[in-house]
């Protein structure tokens, strides 16, 4: 029996009924990207050239569906990468395709799309072709696109290695938890470098104390100093959902004494 996929290239291999085959890829072909942001402008322009491949191949039902994906991108939705197990991709490339996946799920989970919006872009239309040629028998296709996705990948992950966080150390006085004029300055740096990274960083606020007093003060008082330094960075500006503020208590002292040095009592701001 001819399969539906197969019937249909062979009815739209006419010169006639080509065009009329790829409604949604013309669509998507006169469609300005609108709404969303700089991923989701990429992911649409990465579905419109995949889709123009499958056409040109005669591949025309998954020309249909990755323009639908690219329309859903170019209004700024977030599509995501098809999942294997949904598809009746053979069972035997199941488990590399899911643990792909999920590797890519977790980069969306970081907001690497917003760090890194062309190569995550790339990245998830890659992974789609690889599944897509595995659904169409095409080995060597399949292999191309699995290439170019694990090549992706591997520029994030380097990309990712490359960047080094960024901290910003304020002090306090013995017992305080209040910032003075020197703290906020450290933090109004703080907020800048956030700023300046296109808001794409995430914040975290270590409240330390010095080596005196008992644990569960220590803790207590750690904690109010990071959430100081939480709260003024929100007045500078960060968002607070960007922000997790932890106390360490007398943890990971900069100076290794049980004398109550200014050096272990401070918040690190760090920018990752």
């Amino acid at each position: 029996m001819i399969s539906r996929n197969a019937f249909i290239s062979a009815l739209c291999a006419t010169t006639l009924l080509a065009g009329a085959c790829t409604p949604d890829l013309d669509t998507l072909e006169n469609t300005t990207p609108k709404g969303g942001d700089a991923f989701t402008q990429a992911l649409a322009e990465d579905y419109k050239t995949l889709a123009e491949e499958d056409r040109d191949d005669a591949s025309y039902v998954q020309a249909e569906q990755f323009a639908r994906k690219g329309l859903g991108a170019s209004g700024g939705e977030m599509v995501p990468p098809i999942d294997p197990f949904k598809t009746s991709v053979p069972p035997e490339y199941l488990q590399e395709l899911s643990e792909a996946r999920a590797v890519i799920n977790g980069l969306f989970a970081q907001r690497m799309d917003l760090k890194y919006p062309n190569e995550m872009a790339a990245l998830q239309v890659n992974f789609d072709c690889w599944v897509s040629e595995l659904l169409n028998n095409n080995a060597e296709a399949a292999l191309t696109c699995k290439t170019n996705c694990m090549d992706d990948l591997n520029q994030i992950h380097a990309a990712l290695q490359a960047s080094q966080p960024e901290l910003f150390i304020a002090f306090f006085n013995s017992g305080g938890t209040s910032l003075d004029s020197a703290g906020l300055n450290i933090l109004q740096a703080a907020a800048q470098t956030f700023e300046k990274s296109n808001r794409t960083k995430q914040v975290l606020v270590l409240g330390y104390t010095d080596l005196t007093g008992t644990s569960a003060a220590n803790i207590h008082i750690s904690q109010e100093r990071a959430n100081a330094g939480k709260n003024a960075l929100i007045q500078l500006g960060v968002p607070a959902d960007a922000i997790l503020a932890l106390g360490q208590g007398d943890s990971n002292p900069l100076v290794a004494t049980t004398t109550a040095n200014r050096e272990n009592r401070r918040i690190e701001v760090i920018l990752r």
